[in-house]
């Protein structure tokens, strides 16, 4: 089963997107919330990265 963890990016900060991403996951696995072994959906297909040109 996939955990869902809520990713944001600000597109207007000067803080890259991966680094912004990055954080955020480091985050989610020093609270608890990611552990070992956990699955998760595709970033670039959960609507957070841009859209796959082979899928149009």
């Amino acid at each position: 089963m996939a955990v869902q963890v809520d990713l944001t990016v600000d597109r207007s900060s000067p803080v890259p997107l991966y680094h912004q991403l990055a954080e955020q996951l480091r985050a989610a696995i020093a609270s608890g919330r990611l552990k070992p072994g956990d699955q998760s959906r595709n970033v670039a297909t959960s609507g957070c990265g841009p859209p796959n040109p082979s899928s149009r």
